[in-house]
């Protein structure tokens, strides 16, 4: 079995007419091989910003978890 672990910050920013806007994210990733042909992959994900447009909800931040099963043949 191997463990691998990953860590992706990200910014984004947009200016639409004279609003600035900008989220940052980070995501951490694990990756797990149970076997030859077998991973488990999963991700945590926060987004945030300042600027109360994520996802237009009003919220400041979001955070997000998936886990993947991936079969290799």
């Amino acid at each position: 079995e191997t463990l691998s672990l990953g860590l992706r910050p990200e910014y984004f920013a947009t200016k639409a007419g004279s609003v600035d806007a900008s989220v940052t994210a980070i995501t951490l990733t694990a990756n797990a091989a149970l076997t030859d042909n077998l991973s488990l992959i999963a991700d945590l994900r926060v987004d945030s910003s300042d600027d109360l447009i994520i996802e237009e909800s009003g919220e400041d931040s979001l955070t997000q978890f998936t886990v993947a099963a991936v079969y290799s043949f």
